[in-house]
Formats: C-alpha cells, sequence, structure tokens
C-alpha cells in the first residue's frame, strides 16, 4: 500500500425506477476542483446486485448519449418488465425470509435478470482523463411496498484513485460445471477457489487493487457475473430465461428490436439481427460477462473507515449480497471449466 491510493465512499438516492447517475460528475464534487489530479485512473466498485455499470462495450456506445442510454434501458424492461411472473417475487415460496422481511422485500426479480441479462457490470476502471460520463445504473432505488408507499433505498459505491496497476499473480483454476442451462456459485466452499485467492493476497500483500476471474476457454452461452444466488431466482427465473431469453416480454420482437435500435443498429442490420436472434434466441441476445473484477481493499478500523494507511493485507470488497456466478445456457456442455484469476495492486 503506499499514500498515492485513496478510497471514497459516495451514497446515492435514486429517484426514479431505473435511473442513471453519473458517478464521475459526483467524485469531481466530492474531491473538490483540481481533487481528481491526485490520480491516473479510478476504479468503481458498486456494492449492489441490481445496480452497477455500462460494460465498456457498451460505455463506448452510450455514454455520450443520454438519449439511447434511456432507449436501451426502456428496452431492456420491456425485456424483463416487472411483475411477469417471476418465482423469486412469490415471496410466500422464499424460506430464507423472515415475516418482517416478506413485508418489505421488495419486488425485484426484473431488476435482477436486467442486470444479468444487459451485461451491466459491479466494477469499471477508468482513466482519469476520461470525461464521458460514467453512469451507475441503478435498476431498483425506488420500489412500492406493501401499503403502496414509495421506498427509496440508499445505494453506495466506493471509487478508488491510483496512479499505476502491477499484475502479481496469475493462476488457473477449474470448476466442475453440470450440462444445460444453470448457475454455480464460483465461492461455494467446496471449490475452494476464495480460500485460495485470500492466501494469495495475503502472500502478495496486496492492500488494494483487483482480483479479475476470468473464462480461460470462453464458449458460446457461457458467462460470469455477479449477482444475488437466491434458489428461486437463480434456478427458476434465470433458467427460464436462459432457455428463453424473450419469454417474460410483454412482445419479444419489440422488446429485441428496441434494445438493438438502442445500441445503434442501421436498420437493414437490425433486421438481419432480428431474424437471426428471433431464430435462436438463447444465442444470439443475452449480454453475458466473460470475466470480472473484484476489488481488494483494506479492512474498515473501528469508526468504519477504510484504513488506507495500515499496510494490513487487503480483503475482497463485497456488498451483502453478491456473489461470483458462473452461468450456462441451455445446451451447454458439462464437464470441467478453465478460470483465469490474475491479482492486481494499485499503487
Amino acid at each position: 500500500m503506499t499514500a498515492s491510493v485513496t478510497a471514497i465512499r459516495l451514497e446515492l438516492r435514486p429517484s426514479r425506477r431505473p435511473e442513471a447517475i453519473d458517478l464521475g460528475a459526483l467524485l469531481d464534487q466530492a474531491l473538490g476542483e483540481g481533487g481528481t489530479d491526485s490520480a491516473r485512473h479510478f476504479f468503481f466498485i458498486s456494492h449492489h446486485t441490481t445496480a452497477g455499470f455500462l460494460d465498456p462495450g457498451l460505455r463506448q456506445r452510450l455514454a455520450a448519449d443520454p438519449k439511447r442510454l434511456a432507449e436501451f434501458l426502456a428496452a431492456l424492461g420491456s425485456v424483463f418488465p416487472p411483475d411477469a411472473g417471476y418465482e423469486h417475487d412469490q415471496l410466500h415460496l422464499r424460506d430464507e425470509l423472515t415475516a418482517a422481511q416478506r413485508e418489505t422485500e421488495p419486488l425485484n426479480a426484473d431488476a435482477h435478470l436486467a442486470f444479468i441479462g444487459g451485461g451491466f457490470t459491479n466494477c469499471i476502471s477508468v482513466p482519469a482523463g476520461d470525461h464521458r460520463p460514467l453512469w451507475f445504473i441503478d435498476l431498483d432505488g425506488v420500489y412500492l411496498d406493501r401499503n403502496n408507499l414509495t421506498i427509496r433505498r440508499t445505494r453506495s459505491a466506493t471509487v478508488v484513485g491510483y496512479h499505476q496497476e502491477e499484475l502479481t499473480e496469475r493462476v488457473r483454476l477449474h470448476v466442475p460445471v453440470p450440462r444445460g442451462a444453470g448457475v454455480v456459485r464460483l465461492d461455494d466452499p467446496e471449490f475452494g477457489i476464495f480460500p485460495r485467492i485470500r492466501e494469495t493476497l495475503d502472500r502478495e500483500g496486496i492492500s488494494s487493487g483487483r482480483v479479475g476471474i476470468r473464462l480461460s476457454d470462453p464458449s458460446p452461452g457461457v458467462g460470469i457475473t455477479v449477482n444475488e444466488f437466491e434458489a428461486l431466482l437463480m434456478g427458476r427465473d434465470l433458467t427460464r430465461a436462459l432457455a428463453d431469453p424473450l419469454g417474460f416480454a410483454r412482445s419479444g420482437a419489440e422488446a429485441l428490436a428496441g434494445t438493438l435500435s438502442a445500441l445503434g443498429m442501421a436498420s437493414g442490420r437490425l433486421r438481419r439481427l432480428m431474424d437471426r436472434a428471433l431464430a435462436h434466441p438463447a444465442g444470439r441476445f443475452l449480454r453475458m460477462q466473460r470475466q470480472v473484477s473484484l476489488g481488494v481493499l483494506p479492512p474498515e478500523d473501528e469508526a468504519g473507515s477504510l484504513a488506507m494507511d495500515s499496510g494490513q493485507p487487503g480483503v475482497l470488497v463485497s456488498g451483502t449480497y453478491q456473489s461470483p456466478l458462473l452461468v450456462q445456457r441451455a445446451g451447454t456442455a458439462g464437464g470441467r471449466r478453465a478460470l483465469e484469476v490474475e491479482f492486481h495492486r494499485f499503487g
């Protein structure tokens, strides 16, 4: 850990669902004039499973055009609309919830599926000189409770400023996967992946940085995301979406056309993509990541602040419900999948 690494927590209060909030502008306000000159790069971390960032490809297309971004979010909302019969939202089936929690739990399966299917990411790194908006996409920060009252949730993101990034270690690990559609929790103790990650962080003395996990042998229909591993959501709703990505949409063709149009497809190419996607929806529609990053920061001190100057080995930054997940579409071969895990130190 060096003094050149800094971290700041941003607290957000969305006013509508969904909402895009420019964290770059908020960071400038928090740091004050010239504050961003203290770092060459910024690493943004979302602590939520229904709020995060556009992947680099989507950011390249949509970041500078709020109108097209709004069109994309609206189209994604038509693919995964609220109240579409999601089993995750049938709270009486959720054994992990208490009676009191069932009264306040938001009905948000659509937001989880939109996060995964839209290819959103929990972390993103940008150079300090990139002045495009850094959109934090919140999919369910505002909702109606059982008494029809509007609830506004507090959302948070951590921003790490640093000068350089050093790759310190790269290892290849394997995880067994079943055949066909399904979700595998990569932090399952049975696999031993995360104990090994923690051992490496301690051995390398990484106080602040990131751990990258990517598919070494990417294949169609397989991706990695960070989301909530809830049985009905992952075992029923997501499995259904993987088999038929337009199955929840009120009008599959219109939803797909809106999404592709928002991505800037020309009319001729749009028609060709529509034909191919509707003929083979499971293989064409969902945008799934091939890699994820997990932030590493020093543990918090007794006051709840990050002890950036403590010199202690860092810990993985994880929101309450966040889990790294390997996701497979229907028809995918089973066996063992290779993962490449990289350890990066900020300095």
